[in-house]
C-alpha cells in the first residue's frame, strides 16, 4: 500500500543560507537523488533522508486529518501513543536504538529507575542502562533483539521476544499494546532496507495502529536526525521483522514490553 506523492517534498530544497560563522567553509549544496535511498548531503553529511514511496510522514497535515479520527471511530483507540509521545527522544549515537527505545519505554510507562539522574531527578537515559552487556560494546555494535529483550528485563521491564509471528499475530500485538493506556508497548526490530529506507537493522517502538480499513501503524522513529515519525501499511512492517539479523543468524522479530508486577 502507498501514499499520494507528496509534490512539494519532491522539489529541490532551497540551500540554507550561511552564516558569518561558516563564510571560510566550502559552499553548501545538496546531491542529486540516490536511486531509490536518495537522501541530502552537506559536506558528505547527512541531513536527513527522504522518505519511501510506501511512508508518511506523521507530521503531514493530511496524516493527522485522515488517519487519527480513524481508530476511535473503529473502536481501536490509539492510547499508548500518547505516553509514548510524551516522552520520544533521539538516540545519542548511531548504533544506539535499541539503547533509546528501552529508555522511551521506561520512561513512557513511568518507572522508577531507584537512582539519580541529575540533580534530584529520577529519570532514565542511555548512560544509566546495565546489566546483560557493557554499554560501550552497544554503542560499538548495537545489539540483537535477545540483547535487547535481556537489557529490558535487567531495567524492570517483562519482555517477550516473538520471532516468525503470523501476520494476524502481530496485527493482534500492534492493536492490544497500541490501546493499552500506557500498560504495554511493542518495540519492533526490523530492517530499513526492506522498507526502502537508509541502513538496515534499527529498533523503534510502534504507537498506533489505524485499524484494518487502512492497516497502518505509527513508528516513533528513535533515530529522528535520520527520520521523523512516520506510518507505514502494517504487513509492510511485518516484513521487515521478519528478516535475518546477520550478526545472530536468527530473525528479527519483536519485543512485547511492560511493567514488572
Amino acid at each position: 500500500m502507498g501514499f499520494p506523492s507528496d509534490s512539494a517534498s519532491q522539489k529541490e530544497r532551497p540551500l540554507p543560507s550561511l552564516t558569518p560563522g561558516y563564510a571560510q567553509q566550502p559552499e553548501k549544496r545538496f546531491c542529486p537523488p540516490l536511486q531509490s535511498n536518495s537522501f541530502y548531503l552537506i559536506n558528505y553529511r547527512c541531513q536527513r533522508a527522504r522518505k519511501h514511496e510506501s511512508c508518511m510522514w506523521h507530521s503531514r497535515a493530511a496524516s493527522r486529518r485522515r488517519i487519527w479520527s480513524r481508530p476511535y471511530r473503529l473502536g481501536t483507540p490509539v492510547t499508548t501513543y500518547f505516553y509514548l509521545a510524551d516522552q520520544h527522544l533521539m538516540q545519542s549515537e548511531p548504533t544506539s536504538c535499541g539503547l533509546a527505545t528501552i529508555c522511551l519505554i521506561l520512561n513512557a510507562a513511568a518507572i522508577d529507575p531507584q537512582r539519580p539522574w541529575k540533580s534530584i531527578w529520577r529519570w532514565y537515559d542511555e548512560e544509566m542502562l546495565d546489566g546483560c552487556l557493557p554499554l560501550a560494546s552497544v554503542k560499538e555494535a548495537g545489539m540483537t533483539m535477545d540483547e535487547f529483550g535481556c537489557l529490558a528485563r535487567c531495567n524492570m521491564l517483562q519482555a517477550e521476544v516473538i520471532r516468525g509471528s503470523t501476520l494476524e499475530e502481530f496485527r493482534r500485538d500492534v492493536m492490544e499494546s497500541t490501546n493499552s493506556h500506557g500498560e504495554k508497548f511493542l518495540a519492533a526490530c526490523y530492517s530499513r532496507s526492506a522498507l526502502g529506507q537508509v541502513g538496515d537493522g534499527h529498533f523503534s517502538p510502534i504507537a498506533a495502529y489505524t485499524g484494518k480499513a487502512d492497516e497502518l501503524v505509527l513508528v516513533l522513529d528513535v533515530a529522528r536526525y535520520k527520520y521523523g515519525s512516520y506510518w507505514i501499511p502494517l504487513e509492510a512492517m511485518w516484513n521487515a521483522l521478519n528478516t535475518i539479523d546477520e550478526v545472530s543468524g536468527q530473525m528479527r522479530g519483536y519485543c512485547l514490553l511492560s511493567k514488572t508486577t
